[in-house]
């Protein structure tokens, strides 16, 4: 089998994403409560080009291979979860921050964390 061009894209992208996902649970225990609004303006701004792109090229290898499938409905979960992580994130940010809304953020980016890292292990399984 040759190297699909669209599976390399989504393991780069899939990698970049988990990496976003780990420094976001090491970084934000670190942060003062003035630097939220900052913190989440710079999560966003990182998170949105490299999801589109995961989005597009999941959709690319889903077509052109029956199985990409697999990996786009773990993408969906993932972009959910990241939505309610956002949620989470824009509440402390901007309506300030609260033990349940932390604990949400963190419940939401480890379970993040680990649907990105099952995403990859499916594309790497697919590479093989």
């Amino acid at each position: 089998m040759h190297a699909n061009p669209w599976l390399l894209i989504n393991i780069c992208t899939c990698c970049i994403m988990t990496t976003s996902v780990v420094s976001k649970l090491i970084t934000f225990s670190l942060l003062k409560d003035d630097n939220y609004e900052e913190d989440f303006d710079r999560n966003v701004k990182a998170f949105t080009p490299f999801a589109l792109l995961e989005l597009v090229s999941a959709f690319v290898f889903s077509i052109t291979v029956n199985e990409g499938i697999l990996p786009l409905v773990i993408l969906a979960m993932c972009w959910f979860v990241s939505g309610i992580a956002i949620f989470f994130n824009y509440k402390i940010a901007y309506e300030g921050s609260t033990v349940d809304n932390e604990t949400f953020l963190l419940r939401a980016n480890v379970l993040r964390l680990v649907l990105w890292l099952v995403r990859f292990v499916v594309l790497f399984v697919i590479a093989l």
